[in-house]
């Protein structure tokens, strides 16, 4: 009946349940055709910037596609994705970032796919073609551990738009440090939500 959340495997608090849905453009649309066409049997994980302004004190001007893919696939579909794309970037370093790729519109970063990544697949609006986007789960993590990349989303924006996702959405917190400790960044992810929020100790543990 939504009264309850579930925080994680058999935990749950009082509050309505309100599943995360990425919004989905054009762009994300058109890379997941090529993908699921050129690499059927690839894992990859699509979703833009711009989704993330809802949530922000500070509304960056420039927003660009993240695409992960497996790191068997990677340069693959880096290549595929190039052919129609000119703002295109292959794990683009801090340099590289700056000079070439955040301050441009439109551009795509493409990053490998970390294993066991929680991906969510949705099926696209008046169609039967599946597309593979992001958990609030794994932005969560992605935002604090990829600090470079997300460098709009640092400073006093991040436990700001934490603090909002908490409290708008359910978030799996098993799921959540499974996944930041195959990023090496549990410990830093909890003092982090411990120090900078205020939500209970219990949701952190």
């Amino acid at each position: 009946m939504g009264y309850i959340k579930r925080l994680g495997w058999g935990i749950y608090h009082w509050g309505q349940t309100k599943a995360f849905e990425p919004d989905i453009n054009k762009t994300e649309i058109r890379i997941n055709r090529m993908l699921s066409s050129a690499l059927p049997y690839t894992k990859y994980c699509i979703w833009n910037t711009s989704i993330l302004n809802k949530w922000m004190l500070h509304q960056p001007s420039e927003f660009y596609t993240i695409v992960e893919i497996e790191k068997e696939a990677l340069e693959s579909g880096f290549y595929i994705l190039r052919e129609q794309y000119a703002n295109i970037s292959l794990q683009p370093g801090k340099e590289i970032l700056n000079r070439y790729v955040l301050d441009k519109t439109h551009t795509v970063i493409v990053l490998p796919l970390i294993s066991e990544a929680p991906i969510k697949k949705g099926l696209l609006k008046n169609t039967k073609r599946s597309i593979f986007s992001v958990t609030i789960e794994k932005l969560i993590v992605d935002l604090f551990s990829e600090k470079e990349i997300f460098s709009a989303q640092q400073g006093s924006e991040l436990p700001f738009i934490i603090k909002n996702l908490l409290s708008l959405y359910s978030i799996n917190f098993n799921k959540m440090f499974r996944y930041a400790a195959r990023r090496s960044k549990k410990e830093p992810l909890l003092e982090l939500l411990n120090s900078k929020t205020k939500f209970p100790d219990f949701y952190f543990k």
